[in-house]
């Protein structure tokens, strides 16, 4: 009924008065025109999506029969493997031969390793010591030491991992012999929190580019976090997939959470800052929040220098808000409900630049 009913408007569009009758035949011509153009169109169109179809067809046959190909020559690879253990003669010694020189390569390289750890963490603890002069500085050295440092604690990991299998004795002059690096790894972890932590300060001495290298060195040791996470999770819940991971930086590895430092280390300054300007002004809540420039200041600079050098995911403006607003809750306590004064760090980015520039 509905093809009948669509049928009728159509050809009540042609024959809307009498005198219509007579084009008659002229409107067949010009319907049978386009009903000829229509399905030629449709046959090119069916033709194209045939052959389209067909060539479908032909490659994944010719996959198959390559799958197919790939398949037979893994066998064959396999089959050769199985034959060499029992044709070739003294194939056993071959192969432990073959595996003690590894073993004996890996060896030589470790010990050249450990001969010249020493001078490398020198050379580390000196660049370290030059930049902790200037706590304020542009710490030029900082991503150079990180490198460096993440190089020699694989080392110690991978060597460690090795030698678990070793005497007590063994393993105890081992870590007796890693004190060092391990110091300098603390050293260079107390510089980081430091730095992390006079972010503010550094950016106003000039230096906001210090807090790029805080921002990458984090996100560098959170992927390898998160890559130790996720190997330990697959061992410890498959132990055939376990077999295939050969190295043991991820069992030994120290789960670090650089992230999590650089913002604790933004609180604690905060909270340092608010509570040396309250001795200052003697618990004065009155005088301590009339005393305030500062404050807006920091929020001004984190705004316009450092927010720009941290991903967008680390919503480092907010961080800095929200420590200095815990911070000053917890100091002032019940005198902040008593004096009904607003906290300053509710106020929000316009104000608090207005306040500054004024």
């Amino acid at each position: 009924m509905a093809s009948q009913h669509s049928a009728a408007a159509a050809v009540s569009e042609y024959l809307r008065s009498g005198d219509d009758i007579a084009k008659i035949a002229n409107i067949r011509k010009k319907l049978a025109a386009e009903r000829a153009s229509i399905e030629a169109k449709l046959k090119s169109g069916a033709k194209d999506q045939l052959d389209a179809t067909r060539d479908g067809l032909l490659k994944l046959r010719d996959t198959r029969v390559s799958v197919t190909r790939i398949r037979e020559e893994m066998v064959n690879v396999e089959r050769l493997c199985e034959d060499s253990k029992t044709n070739i003669e003294g194939f056993s010694k071959i192969s432990q031969v073959s595996r003690v020189h590894r073993q004996f390569v890996k060896t030589l390289e470790m010990v050249d390793s450990l001969r010249n750890m020493y001078d490398k963490i020198s050379w580390l603890e000196g660049m370290l010591a030059q930049d902790a002069v200037k706590p304020l500085g542009s710490a030029p050295n900082l991503l150079v030491i990180h490198f460096h440092l993440t190089q020699l604690e694989t080392f110690r990991n991978e060597t460690i991992h090795q030698a678990k299998k070793a005497t007590p004795e063994s393993r105890a002059t081992l870590e007796r012999y890693f004190e060092r690096l391990n110091a300098l790894l603390k050293a260079f972890d107390e510089h980081y929190a430091n730095l992390a932590g006079s972010l503010v300060q550094i950016a106003r001495a000039g230096h906001p580019g210090v807090a790029v290298k805080i921002a990458k060195i984090a996100e560098l040791e959170g992927l390898k976090d998160q890559k130790a996470i996720a190997i330990r999770l697959v061992k410890k819940q498959n132990k055939e997939m376990a077999s295939r991971f050969k190295t043991g930086e991820a069992e030994t590895r120290q789960i670090k959470h650089y992230r999590a430092k650089v913002m604790e280390a933004i609180r604690n300054t905060a909270k340092t800052r608010l509570h040396e300007q309250h001795i200052k002004m003697k618990g004065d809540s009155a005088q301590f929040f009339s005393s305030l420039d500062w404050f807006y200041e920091d929020l001004v600079l984190v705004e316009d220098q450092l927010a720009a050098c941290f991903p967008p995911d680390w919503k480092i403006y907010s961080q800095f808000v929200k420590a200095y607003h815990k911070s000053s809750t917890i100091l002032c306590g019940q005198s902040l409900r008593r004096s009904r004064r607003p906290l300053p760090c509710s106020t929000s980015r316009s104000s608090a630049r207005s306040t500054t520039r004024t």
